[in-house]
């Protein structure tokens, strides 16, 4: 979080504020935005192909379910892939 210390320290509930962590089974974990915020990736390709390399690594952190109802395996993403 030093990237933020010249404009303030932020402090354990400011994390929590913003959704950059959220308690799970009484540990401090990042969110998904959390990640997405200090995590990052350098891509050096033609436009076409970077677009999917940035879905990719999207897709990479992002959370999803499993629905097993019918014959075949459906993804269900956190974030909806039309908004990616």
């Amino acid at each position: 979080m030093s990237c933020f210390e010249r404009h303030r320290k932020l402090v354990e509930k400011d994390l929590e504020s913003l959704r950059l962590v959220a308690r799970h089974q009484g540990h401090l974990v990042p969110t998904v935005g959390g990640m997405l915020l200090f995590d990052h990736i350098e891509i050096h390709e033609h436009l076409p192909v970077a677009v999917e390399r940035a879905m990719e690594f999207l897709k990479k952190h992002a959370m999803r379910e499993a629905d097993f109802s019918e014959l075949r395996r459906k993804d269900i993403w956190s974030i909806p892939l039309t908004i990616l």
